[in-house]
């Protein structure tokens, strides 16, 4: 799991306290490994909040410093993905030669006229769908969430990921 912005608002502190005390793993950019029926994965999880070192530069910088640094924790022989609740972490992974990355915060930008034409669109990049450049992927969800109470044609969705190893599916 990683952190978003709206897990922040209140008190990050405990909202970083609940999740571990709960026993979940938050990467706040850390790896972590896990190994689905033998395969192993390596899943990266940027941190929301920069830290003190790099306030003042560009988040688009801030987030390839960051996936940068987590880089160096990357293992050759586990399938990458990179966790990053913006998805404009899609630019530093596609450098780093990511192949997946997973990413939300625009909630599939709320209001949209069409799958081309919206809020997300005049806001983000990257807003809903898949994204391919290169050998990199990026899924960005709508996810369930809401910044106001109302969706039109962003629906809420809960993505299911199904990955095939290249091995047995050609």
């Amino acid at each position: 799991m990683i952190e978003g912005n709206h897990d922040l608002f209140d008190d990050g502190a405990e909202f970083e306290w609940r999740v571990k005390a709960a026993g979940v793993p938050l990467l706040l950019d850390e790896s972590a490994v896990a190994n689905v029926r033998g395969y192993p994965l390596q899943f990266f999880g940027l941190r929301w909040l920069q830290s003190e070192k790099v306030r003042g530069l560009q988040s688009d910088r801030v987030t390839a410093l960051q996936v940068r640094a987590l880089m160096k924790q990357r293992q050759p022989d586990a399938f990458p993905i990179l966790l990053a609740h913006h998805p404009h972490a899609f630019d530093a992974a596609v450098e780093a030669d990511l192949p997946l990355t997973l990413a939300g915060h625009t909630h599939g930008g709320q209001w949209t006229l069409d799958s081309h034409r919206g809020v997300g669109s005049v806001l983000f990049r990257y807003w809903s769908g898949l994204y391919t450049r290169g050998r990199s992927q990026m899924i960005v969800s709508n996810g369930v969430g809401n910044v106001f109470p109302i969706r039109i044609n962003a629906p809420a969705e809960i993505v299911h990921i199904t990955l095939r190893s290249a091995e047995t599916h050609g």
